[in-house]
């Protein structure tokens, strides 16, 4: 199948399908490819590394790997297929996003520390999870930046490009901005 996901745990570079996990050795030709398990990852975006601890959501759940068989961990969340996932994590917590199999808008919270899930009421679809010095930020689909720890944070916000003709008079489109924001 097609890859899903890849990230750097542990100093090897993981490789996620939807149904499996490869590892990839070496850091120059030849590489090696190891097949680790059959567990998988249904998106890049809930891949993350947190706390020495790999976590991801699977097609049966969301799994942690510590360099063994993964393990459920998600078990008491009741989400029967997760869609739209997306997570993040400040190095403590494992921060989830998906919508459940009745398109139910959840938000999960794991603390790595007590091994607990907890879960925020959201009503939003969350697009992308951001952390830095002062806290844990998350886009939502309507626009709003939440901070984790104080609610809702909002600002009007507009950016411009120069004007680059690269001497033709053919229309141009942005296909990519990448941004550092102040918040």
């Amino acid at each position: 199948g097609d890859f899903t996901g890849i990230i750097n745990f542990q100093g090897h570079i993981v490789c996620f399908k939807r149904d499996f996990m490869h590892e990839i050795y070496n850091t120059k030709n030849p590489f090696r490819i190891q097949d680790i398990f059959a567990e998988g990852a249904i998106d890049n975006r809930t891949i993350q590394d947190v706390d020495g601890r790999l976590i991801f959501v699977s097609e049966d759940g969301v799994k942690v790997y510590t360099g063994s068989n993964p393990r459920q961990i998600g078990y008491n969340l009741n989400v029967g297929k997760y869609e739209n996932a997306v997570s993040g994590t400040d190095g403590r917590c494992y921060y989830l996003y998906c919508e459940d199999e009745r398109a139910k808008k959840r938000l999960f919270v794991y603390d790595t520390l007590t091994e607990q899930w907890s879960e925020q009421r959201m009503g939003a679809a969350v697009l992308s999870f951001a952390q830095n010095k002062n806290g844990m930020y998350l886009l939502c689909d309507n626009g709003d930046i939440l901070r984790m720890d104080s609610g809702f944070y909002r600002h009007n916000w507009s950016f411009e490009t120069d004007l680059i003709t690269n001497e033709t008079v053919s229309i141009k489109h942005i296909k990519k901005i990448q941004m550092f924001a102040d918040i």
